[in-house]
């Protein structure tokens, strides 16, 4: 007689057909996110914890940023809510970056405020992610005045060149930020030049945000890459093709020298001279325009219009 076969029950789980089916994965994706979303609830109400107890411990004397905003010419005519969101960019920037003096400079609260205030105005429009709205840098040396800045450059031959030359700002995608406290201090460039040298800096930082410095920082979202790259080349080429003509007096010859430093002077027109530059490239303008995601010129004829209105004395009365 043969064995007899014995069989291994076994125990399976049946998957629910159908409407249960359906209503049992409905039911595993509901508890996925509802857990998801717990713990994004969490991560934010923690970010947002560290990010009050940060804005606490830099918080801005309410004195000092009177006197800044009254006396620094890039925040003219700001408003009061382009003001608040720039206190609080610039408290977190002091959070996050070290500041050393050279030449025995000492540096102090109303000079970390004066040169991170001016930086954020970069990013006043732009995303901010995390206790850090300016990532790329972390240190500042602030000189008492303009400083001797050292390069090497190798030529065409090969032969490696040491050059050095008097800077007011220097900076670079890898060490600290340089700035001469003099050409950084309230009342430092005469209203109207166009010139600010931490705007000028800053704007080679965000530039560095891609890879290296050549005049294309990383755009945000929905800008186009190939239009960037055609409206800046024609630009430079016609302003280098222009210099010693009249009507290019505006901006800084110093643009000419390559695409890097022609991004970060104009930068420094879009924000203290819009006016100009929109009418010298009316392209340009409308790129940084969105690049930045703001437009300075209400500000700037709020300012001009506050600086040409004469003080009263006495009290005022009204012409008949």
């Amino acid at each position: 007689m043969g064995r007899r076969s014995r069989h291994r029950r076994t125990r399976c789980r049946r998957r629910p057909a159908g409407r249960a089916r359906t209503a049992h994965h409905r039911l595993r994706r509901f508890a996925k996110l509802t857990w998801t979303r717990r713990v994004a609830g969490l991560l934010g109400r923690f970010n947002a914890w560290r990010r009050q107890r940060v804005l606490g411990r830099n918080a801005i004397d309410d004195a000092l940023w009177s006197e800044l905003t009254a006396s620094l010419d890039l925040l003219a005519g700001m408003s009061a809510a382009e003001l608040a969101e720039l206190r609080e960019l610039t408290a977190l920037l002091d959070g996050a970056k070290r500041f050393s003096g050279a030449h025995d400079f000492v540096v102090d609260a109303r000079v970390r405020v004066t040169i991170l205030a001016q930086a954020a105005v970069l990013i006043l429009g732009r995303p901010k992610v995390g206790l850090d709205p300016f990532p790329g840098w972390l240190s500042v040396i602030v000189y008492p005045g303009a400083f001797l800045a050292h390069r090497v450059w190798v030529d065409d031959a090969g032969v490696e060149h040491h050059t050095a030359y008097p800077a007011d700002g220097e900076t670079s995608d890898f060490g600290p930020v340089l700035i001469s406290w003099d050409d950084a201090r309230p009342g430092a460039r005469d209203t109207g030049t166009g010139r600010n040298v931490v705007v000028h800096e800053f704007a080679h930082q965000l530039d560095f945000a891609n890879t290296w410095g050549d005049g294309y920082p990383i755009l945000p979202r929905g800008m186009s890459p190939a239009r960037w790259s055609e409206v800046w080349i024609n630009a430079f080429d016609r302003f280098r093709a222009s210099l010693g003509q009249p009507g290019r007096a505006a901006f800084d010859p110093y643009a000419a020298s390559a695409p890097a430093e022609f991004f970060a002077v104009l930068s420094e027109a879009f924000f203290l001279r819009p006016d100009t530059l929109h009418a010298a490239f009316p392209d340009v303008f409308e790129q940084l325009l969105v690049y930045y995601n703001q437009d300075p010129r209400p500000r700037r004829g709020l300012a001009t219009a506050q600086r040409s209105q004469p003080r009263p004395h006495g009290p005022l009365r009204w012409a008949r």
